[in-house]
């Protein structure tokens, strides 16, 4: 049988020509890319100091700019910055970044792009700064008798320093913008250590419900606003005229200008993180862009069992363009206010699930992992959150002023932080003759920085003294009338007054808002939240759910610490709940340490302390006896230093005893052993919301999946979420 086959010559003339024509197609694509190197002879290095140079040369045409990023490789110290710069004539280009925070010895990755394409990337090294580099550090702050600011330009999302000379002057007052622009900002800035400067950063992510666009840097130096628009979304695009004077009255001395760009695009071709590394300081917020590729959404986790804080939630690519921007504020994180928001009107992001948290996040690193879908399975993407200490001087205003009010549940304190003005002392008034509660105090600004915070315990007791207690061991409270107190703070929603003194007219008016405590699952037994934070000389609740049973053993403390509370939490009123408080003031002394309003609470040992509890973590497990066979639940009691002030009492103890437990017997069960495989959180599903920068939260806790519905005042649908417990 014969068979037809096509003629050789014609085969291979037909592969030949494709592949000319590929090779031709890929030579013209490769010749119309931009390309791209850096500049440097060996080993490229840079000097841990301000005005560090990178060179080096392009292809793209005269004009065009490219941007620089710098970021270092070592997790545990992130850094990263993206200055820009121009392509002269010749193809090259010069960036230069103040590299003073980046460690000697350490290593960077440097990636040269343009238009979001990586056009070149190489690594580089930290070396010590010489003298030259000193010199050029002394340079950018001469001493001058003029008034003088230097123009910046910052990309949106990320913050600049502008340095500031007074002269001569103590004060001097700050103009962002005009009435013809969409933002404006007018302060006046105070250089309290009299070095002649007051350097402010200027922050385009300042979208927190309390933070502001400008603050000082030198914790020593002020920043005074006066007046505040246009920040909803963060500081929008455009070009700022900046002026200073003497004062808010005086001829302008000095101009300049910050020019705000857009924010560097990313590629969205795979889903995941564009920076792997974001920084923010505990009082501040930070946008976290992530690619959702082609799909619309991906599930965003933030933290994790070993450390104090967890966070689930969902992003939405509402406009189809691949991206969200994901705005996480870190002064909300685990309090009753949205952490996570979105830049953008459709896009938008909903918090799942959230840790309370009875202090402010800890400046640790935090995982970032980004996942398709909210099984959590194969991550796509990780990334690091690393939070960072709150620095930087007092943000106040000039007439005493409400700067924020955190919302809190029953068995939290409520953070209320107070601008003085000008003045040493204000008048605070807490509710009304209307009202189950009221409180009425002095706040003394003890350290002169313009500010109190004070801390409202919603379960102290007027008996306790521990209702309002100052942050700060240098301010100072004085209460002069309390009521309604025999129970801590009744849930409601209270107005909250500052004035000059008791009998002047308000100045500036709040709402504090107590709610019930969040109601959680109790089909399994289990800890509401893995970790719980108090000051050695406060209190905070511990909710426990017992599951069928109608009670539950709890450990705190153990043989390797310096404290261990053996206790047994009986569900008094059966709806499978126990909400018990910790008063660590009392841990080891004969003051009850764990009580319980509606259930009971049986203490079967305790270590007797000669002085307060230690500030470290302590284990937290609970067992399904009082024999601690069957260990069914961890967690953590991170007990931190108290804020001793001029108002705290000093708690005084007698000597009982050996500081040793006289427990008998202890379950030798390993936390690894029994552990679930996800912490259990405090904040029930959501729904999401279309409203821009809108993250609507549940009003409860949870232990995983959705539970049932809370029907009457909890109307709104706010799910229960279940642990996932091995």
């Amino acid at each position: 049988m014969s068979r037809y086959s096509p003629p050789a010559l014609l085969l291979v003339t037909i592969l030949v020509g494709a592949a000319l024509t590929a090779g031709v197609t890929a030579q013209t694509t490769t010749a119309a890319s931009p390309t791209g190197s850096f500049t440097h002879d060996g080993t490229l290095t840079v000097a841990s100091g301000p005005g560090q140079q990178l060179h080096g040369t392009t292809s793209l045409e005269a004009g065009e700019e490219v941007t620089v990023r710098i970021q270092s490789e070592n997790a545990s110290t992130p850094f990263l910055a993206r200055p820009t710069a121009t392509v002269d004539e010749n193809g090259e280009f010069t960036v230069s970044q103040n590299l003073s925070n980046l460690a000697v010895g350490a290593t960077f990755t440097a990636t040269l792009r343009h238009d979001g394409t990586t056009l070149a990337e190489t690594t580089g090294q930290v070396v010590e700064c010489s003298t030259e580099c000193a010199e050029t550090e002394t340079q950018g702050e001469t001493e001058t008798d003029e008034i003088e600011i230097q123009s910046a330009t910052v990309q949106r999302g990320e913050s600049a320093r502008i340095p500031i000379a007074v002269g001569d002057h103590d004060t001097v007052s700050l103009t962002i913008g005009d009435e013809t622009d969409a933002f404006g900002f007018e302060a006046t800035l105070t250089d309290s250590n009299d070095d002649g400067h007051v350097t402010v950063a200027f922050d385009t992510t300042a979208v927190g419900e309390w933070e502001h666009v400008v603050y000082p840097v030198d914790d020593q130096d002020w920043v005074q606003v006066t007046a505040e628009r246009g920040t909803d979304d963060g500081v929008p695009r455009g070009t700022y005229d900046v002026e200073l004077s003497p004062n808010e009255s005086a001829p302008v001395a000095d101009t300049g200008t910050v020019e705000v760009t857009e924010r560097e695009q990313f590629s969205t071709d795979e889903p995941g993180f564009a920076e792997a590394v974001v920084t923010v300081r505990q009082d501040r917020s930070v946008e976290i862009p992530v690619s959702v590729g082609d799909r619309d959404r991906a599930r965003l986790v933030i933290g994790g069992q070993d450390v104090n804080y967890w966070l689930n939630a969902t992003l939405v690519d509402g406009d189809g363009d691949g991206r969200v921007i994901a705005v996480l504020d870190a002064w909300a994180a685990g309090r009753e206010a949205p952490a996570l928001s979105v830049i953008g009107e459709n896009d938008r992001a909903s918090v799942d699930s959230e840790t309370t948290l009875g202090d402010t996040i800890a400046p640790v690193e935090y995982d970032m992992n980004l996942y398709r879908s909210d099984d959590h399975d194969d991550a796509i993407s990780v990334g690091t959150l690393s939070v960072r200490d709150a620095i930087g001087g007092p943000v106040t205003t000039a007439e005493p002023k409400v700067q924020s009010i955190a919302t809190a549940r029953r068995g939290q304190s409520a953070e209320v932080r107070v601008s003085v003005g000008d003045r040493d002392n204000v008048s605070l008034t807490v509710g009304d003759d209307t009202d189950g509660f009221g409180l009425e105090a002095t706040l003394t600004d003890g350290d002169d920085d313009g500010r109190v915070t004070v801390d409202l315990g919603t379960t102290a007791s007027g008996d306790s003294g521990d209702i309002i207690r100052p942050n700060d061991r240098e301010d100072q409270v004085n209460v002069r009338t309390e009521r309604g107190t025999d129970d801590g703070i009744p849930v409601g929603s209270y107005d909250v007054a500052i004035a000059h003194n008791e009998s002047a007219p308000a100045t500036d008016t709040g709402t504090l808002e107590v709610r019930e405590r969040a109601l959680f699952a109790n089909d399994e037994p289990g800890f509401v939240s893995p970790v719980v934070t108090v000051r050695q000389d406060q209190s905070t609740a511990i909710f426990v759910s017992v599951g069928t049973r109608d009670r539950a053993a709890l450990m705190i403390g153990g043989e390797d610490e310096n404290y261990r509370l053996n206790a047994t939490l009986v569900d008094g009123d059966g709806d499978g709940r126990v909400a018990a408080t910790f008063d660590a003031e009392a841990a080891g002394s004969d003051a009850a340490t764990l009580t319980a309003t509606d259930d009971r609470v049986v203490i079967h040992s305790e270590t007797t302390l000669e002085t307060a509890i230690t500030p470290t973590e302590y284990d937290m497990n609970l067992y399904r006896s009082s024999n601690y066979s069957e260990m069914i639940a961890v967690g953590t009691v991170s007990v931190r230093d108290a804020v001793e002030t001029a108002t705290t009492a000093t708690r005084e103890t007698t000597e009982s005893g050996p500081s040793e437990a006289t427990a008998t017997t202890q379950s030798e069960t390993t936390a690894a052993d029994t552990a679930g495989s996800q912490p259990d959180t405090t904040t029930e599903a959501a729904v999401e919301t279309t409203t821009n920068r809108s993250t609507t939260a549940g009003e409860g806790p949870g232990f995983g999946v959705l539970g049932a519905l809370v029907g009457g005042a909890l109307a709104l649908g706010s799910g229960l979420v279940r642990a996932n417990r091995d």
